[in-house]
């Protein structure tokens, strides 16, 4: 029978096949079908990859004992149609969410955050979907209950460590966008360094060169790991085993001393790495309230799930935008500074933090573009976030070019802070307002009257 977890689980606790009832297969007679000379065989005779049904057999199944136990062909293509093809899909949906949730359980007792977990849904149907689909009353209801209720102990965990660890996260993956031409790519350049300096130390060289080196096969994967969410220490021991692995490879004539100066080295430099993303965290405090692009970030998908799984924020998407209004991580506001067409965002607010939350920044939204003369925009905007699921609004209005980037407001003509202020203000302050008012004219720094 299955085990329930308290406190989280070992993977050997995960919930398996063999611990769930046979339901509608008790007893049940399955149909396979083959080709004449196939090895393949289908359950589902609406299969569209069964060519012809010239050899048929039938499968009595077990009337005890568990889903391990059924008995179908080898080379099984298609489960049979209806419910018994529902009910094991069912199985396999329970099965592989239970083992991600152990997995992340595990990760966790190493201080790794598997961000993995928290979608529920919001790149359209999870593991979760799949089981709810089709469990109804069914004999796996109360199993179901159960490993969802690990798995919402092991989301609350992850939850609670990014209050700490996200900011470090952030500066990770924005140092990491630094290896491509940007604003601050002197930042990256400045780690390589650190691995330069400490390899120079102990004669270390690479054929290609240290920086080289170390740009190709080392920073970018730790940094990358580091903004998934892997315990910085935990990253490091990866990269550095692996370093000394490659070394004892490539270097077969050198002895032990030099393969632990490589050790050392490899350590050196990411305890350097991680002072440093700890001080660009420590450098940004607190959070901000900010409007930018969904899609010009830089992020990793794992980061920028978070706005439909962690972070609560209102979104627009148009077909010429995609933006997102949010209380983020104070550190969050170096990837607006960017700029792609305009700047990637603005902040608009770092102090009152507390009036903040998906209906503020929805509110905000639908005055913005009611503020900017666009009604028809306000329509669209939608809140998002952990259990806030407010259906699609997909819009074809056309918005103005001036909604297109953020700027200044010098030289650049785009969307600007100051003009954000007034939707602001009253969003702050619970109004909503009025569609059908002119638009405010407001004249931009520098412009003549």
């Amino acid at each position: 029978m299955l085990t329930v977890l308290e406190g989280g689980g070992q993977p050997d606790d995960r919930l398996a096949v063999c611990d769930l009832p046979l339901g509608p297969w008790s007893g049940a007679e399955v149909q396979a079908w083959a080709s004449k000379t196939g090895t393949v065989w289908h359950c589902d005779p609406n299969c569209s990859s069964l060519r012809n049904r010239a050899r048929t057999e039938a499968y009595l199944q077990p009337a005890t004992g568990t889903m391990a136990d059924i008995r179908l062909p080898d080379r099984t293509h298609c489960y049979p149609a209806g419910e018994l093809g529902d009910y094991r899909r069912a199985v396999d949906a329970i099965v592989a969410f239970d083992e991600a949730t152990c997995a992340a359980t595990a990760a966790l007792k190493r201080q790794d955050l598997t961000l993995a977990v928290l979608d529920d849904g919001a790149h359209g149907a999870s593991a979760e979907d799949s089981a709810e689909d089709v469990l109804g009353g069914d004999p796996l209801a109360g199993y179901w209950e159960r490993c969802k209720a690990r798995r919402a102990r092991v989301v609350s965990e992850i939850r609670r460590k990014l209050d700490d660890r996200l900011p470090v996260m952030l500066a990770a993956a924005w140092v990491e966008n630094g290896r491509t031409p940007r604003q601050h790519q002197e930042r990256y350049v400045s780690f390589l360094k650190v691995a330069e300096d400490e390899c120079d130390q102990r004669d270390i060289d690479a054929t290609s060169g240290i920086r080289s080196f170390t740009n190709d096969k080392v920073l970018p994967y730790w940094l990358a790991g580091v903004a998934r969410g892997t315990w910085p220490p935990n990253e490091t021991k990866k990269r550095v085993d692996r370093e000394v692995e490659r070394a004892k490879q490539w270097n077969r004539k050198e002895g032990e001393d030099f393969h632990r100066s490589i050790r050392e080295a490899w350590l050196a430099t990411a305890a350097a790495w991680t002072r440093r993303l700890e001080g660009v965290a420590i450098g940004h405090p607190g959070e901000v309230f900010a409007l930018f692009h969904r899609y010009r970030l830089g992020l990793g998908w794992d980061l920028r799930d978070l706005f439909d799984t962690v972070i609560p924020h209102a979104s627009l998407d148009t077909r010429e935008f995609n933006w997102i209004a949010a209380k983020v991580p104070a550190v969050f506001s170096l990837f607006l500074t960017e700029r792609e067409r305009g700047l990637t965002g603005l902040v608009l607010d770092n102090e009152r933090m507390h009036r903040f939350d998906a209906s503020t920044a929805a509110l905000f939204l639908r005055n913005l573009m009611i503020d900017l003369g666009q009604p028809d925009l306000a329509r669209h905007v939608r809140e998002r976030g952990p259990g806030v699921r407010e259906p699609e609004r997909e819009t074809t209005e056309r918005s103005s070019s001036s909604l297109h980037g953020f700027g200044s407001g010098v030289s650049d003509a785009r969307l600007t802070r100051e003009q954000c202020l007034p939707a602001l203000s009253a969003a702050i302050d619970g109004t909503a307002l009025a569609a059908g008012a002119a638009p405010r004219s407001r004249r931009r720094p520098g412009s003549r009257q």
